[in-house]
């Protein structure tokens, strides 16, 4: 039981918002197909809920876009200066010469690749 929770964990509250809003628009369509007096109003009301879910729905998908481009964004920019950090620092440590060690590699090393 645990996998299946923690499978939903980041999705499990868009479950619970839909499922409730799916049951809510069901019931108003139920009660303005079984009601004799409020049918208009039972249906004005499910389609009410239905267009809150059609906007909950179309703004978790753009806020979900828009943090994978920020995302997307930030790790292009990681990688660029992790490649700017890397070359600096290669040419950094190519350049400095030692002061007691020689800078060429030595003929009398056998273990040296």
């Amino acid at each position: 039981m645990s996998a299946i929770y923690i499978a939903l964990a980041g999705i499990m509250p868009l479950i619970a918002y839909f499922g409730t809003g799916s049951v809510v628009m069901l019931a108003l369509f139920a009660a303005a197909w079984f009601s004799p007096v409020f049918k208009k109003e039972f249906l004005w009301a499910g389609l009410v809920v239905g267009a809150f879910m059609a906007a909950f729905t179309i703004g978790v998908y753009n806020g979900e876009q828009r943090v994978r481009a920020q995302w997307n964004a930030a790790e292009q920019e990681t990688i660029k200066s992790a490649k700017d950090a890397r070359k600096d620092a290669e040419r950094s440590v190519a350049r400095k010469p030692s002061r007691w060690m020689p800078n060429h590699r030595d003929p009398y090393d056998r273990d040296a690749k």
